[in-house]
């Protein structure tokens, strides 16, 4: 029987020399490959466990790939937890392997017993899914957006949304309204998510900006709750994204129009009246950097920053 991950790790940090260390890795890739020929179902995670950490270290795992897709058929969480771990480590949208695990995806993308399965399907379809599985999983993560109460697992399915569109432009029109619900949530990690997605949306489609410019309002009632509950320190603390959606969104390519810069920054002045707002649309004092690199995924930011800002 191999040895246990911390026991491989520990003789992998003793090795003073390369040799050594491609001895060890020898020994117990061999002792795993007939652990995996004898099918036993009681250390397979363990298994998988040490074969993720042999890929981190540069070395062959492709004779391990079938194995993270039985981990994930099992029913037990932990043993899905690392099947799907395995899969986005060993595995990638090139594989032709892959395929084999879109039946598992959507059982569990449809499991209504345990939430966290659920997360674990869209934490992996969102990571490595090809154009064919996100056409044929889209649904499955649309239905999820409209009408999953769990605030844990719209958040995630507004991510995996992202990495569907991506591979298929074409299904813009389908999520394009329930990217905008998601801004009306009470929770604030699906409002963000939310606002990542329309940004998403906007990079992909040009032409969905003036459709989402109304709700430019919503984002500043958001800021001004905010406010509200947190003082005026939560201009800080605020969902950057919504920070540069509202700063940048007439910059975001394929757009003209006579709404600038200016406008926007006069909105969040009338959010914090007892503070100057510099260039960047941040107070002085807050992080301007990161607003920038917020807005650098759509358009680099030009505008220096205010005198006195450090």
């Amino acid at each position: 029987m191999s040895i246990r991950l911390r026991e491989l790790i520990r003789a992998v940090r003793s090795c003073k020399t390369q040799a050594e260390e491609r001895d060890v890795i020898a020994k117990e890739s061999a002792a795993l490959r007939e652990a995996f020929r004898e099918q036993d179902p009681r250390y397979r995670h363990r298994n998988i466990a040490k074969l993720m950490y042999i890929h981190m270290l540069g070395y062959p795992t492709h004779f391990g790939q079938m194995e993270t897709l039985k981990l994930i058929a099992a029913n037990g969480f932990a043993e899905k937890r690392i099947g799907y771990l395995g899969l986005m480590l060993l595995l990638d949208e090139r594989q032709e392997v892959l395929m084999l695990v879109t039946n598992s995806l959507k059982m569990d993308l449809n499991n209504d017993k345990n939430p966290y399965i659920v997360g674990l399907a869209l934490a992996a379809l969102g990571n490595i899914c090809s154009a064919e599985m996100a056409r044929d999983l889209a649904p499955d993560v649309e239905r999820l957006l409209e009408r999953q109460p769990n605030p844990y697992i719209r958040k995630k399915a507004a991510l995996c949304a992202i990495r569907v569109l991506k591979k298929n432009p074409e299904l813009v029109e389908e999520f394009a309204d329930k990217a905008t619900d998601l801004l009306h949530d009470k929770n604030q990690g699906v409002a963000l998510s939310g606002v990542t997605l329309l940004l998403a949306i906007c990079s992909m489609q040009p032409s969905m900006v003036e459709q989402y410019r109304k709700h430019v309002p919503t984002l500043c009632k958001m800021l001004r709750g905010l406010l509200q509950v947190c003082g005026t320190a939560a201009v800080a603390a605020a969902p950057r994204c919504v920070l540069g959606w509202q700063l940048h969104l007439p910059h975001m390519p394929g757009l003209k129009s006579s709404q600038g810069q200016p406008e926007r920054v006069a909105m969040l002045e009338q959010l914090v009246p007892r503070h100057r707002v510099p260039r960047h649309g941040v107070r002085c004092g807050s992080s301007a950097a990161s607003v920038c690199s917020a807005c650098q995924q759509l358009q680099p930011c030009t505008a220096g920053p205010s005198p006195g800002h450090k």
